[in-house]
């Protein structure tokens, strides 16, 4: 199974969102982590908006972990 997308906010052809919505259509269970720049975050930090957590680059290696285990978390509280 795919527990998590980890995403950039700008991929070729779409955003992050909209790949986020594409798959899922497929999975819908699926967390989502999507990177975004100064201008495409929303503030500082992760975020969530339409169950989608970003991180703002630039990041540590700690915060992404974190917020990987944030998000993940989230999906199994949300689960049980």
């Amino acid at each position: 199974p795919i527990h998590l997308l980890l995403t950039d906010a700008a991929v070729p052809g779409a955003t992050g969102t909209e790949l986020a919505h594409r798959l899922r259509r497929i999975r819908p269970e699926l967390c989502v982590l999507c990177l975004a720049g100064h201008e495409e975050a929303h503030g500082g930090g992760t975020l969530t908006s339409d169950a989608i957590a970003q991180l703002r680059k630039p990041f540590t290696a700690d915060a992404l972990a974190r917020s990987v285990r944030r998000v993940l978390d989230g999906a199994a509280k949300r689960a049980s």
